[in-house]
């Protein structure tokens, strides 16, 4: 079933803008190719990637190979893995975040990687602030999909400078008010510093942006102007 806007959403999306900003996260469009080698090992001590879950006490060094030559960016996915390098780690955590941090075994097409170090992100926070009302999406039994516009209710996200939006889908609850897909956001904040840090791979798009595509034409920056 559709759910579809009621009233005028521009004024809904422009009081919003009026509070303090909500961005979300997304990769800067250039792809690198990375597979977590032993994932399968990973999952079967319990690792639940993207889940804001603490990372079991007994799973083992994460080893990531690198298929893209050259330098990888700051930030990446790899199986929907958050990674970043030991400069983003650094950056991020001079913000009052809860991220677990672990430091990967990195090889780059099969040899060992000597870069700079990267780590694979755990963030631990979520926050309920979707606003169902105001978002056009298809919702099923199992939970919310097919997001064509995101709208939040970002009164429920002051004082949070990275989390993932939820309620999130759990293996023993399948709420149909459950996010299916996987929504990043930062605060204002964080995003302007990890800009004007220079940090790459990373872009920051409003919420009315999320699924607009490239990326980079809708782009975030802190003056407030998008990218041409």
């Amino acid at each position: 079933m559709k759910i579809r806007t009621k009233g005028q959403p521009g004024a809904v999306l422009r009081n919003k803008l009026e509070q303090k900003m909500v961005l979300i996260w997304r990769d800067s469009g250039k792809y690198i190719d990375a597979v977590v080698t032993n994932f399968q090992t990973l999952d079967g001590l319990g690792f639940e990637p993207n889940r804001c879950v603490p990372i079991p006490s007994n799973l083992p060094q994460i080893s990531l190979n690198i298929e893209t030559g050259g330098m990888p960016n700051d930030f990446f996915y790899s199986f929907n893995m958050f990674i970043v390098s030991e400069t983003l780690k650094q950056l991020l955590s001079g913000f009052p975040i809860k991220v677990e941090f672990r430091e990967l075994y990195v090889t780059q097409k099969g040899k060992p990687y000597h870069g700079h170090k990267f780590f694979y992100a755990n963030v631990l926070e979520e926050v309920c602030c979707f606003d169902y009302e105001n978002s056009k999406y298809e919702a099923t039994e199992k939970g919310i999909k097919g997001i064509e516009r995101l709208v939040l209710d970002e009164s429920k996200c002051q004082g949070y400078h990275f989390f993932r939006v939820g309620p999130i889908p759990r293996k023993t609850n399948r709420s149909p008010k459950s996010l299916r897909g996987v929504i990043w956001c930062v605060s204002e904040e964080l995003a302007t510093k990890i800009h004007d840090s220079g940090i790459t791979g990373v872009t920051f798009v409003r919420p009315e942006d999320a699924r607009k595509h490239p990326a980079e034409n809708v782009a975030w920056k802190p003056d407030g102007q998008k990218s041409s």
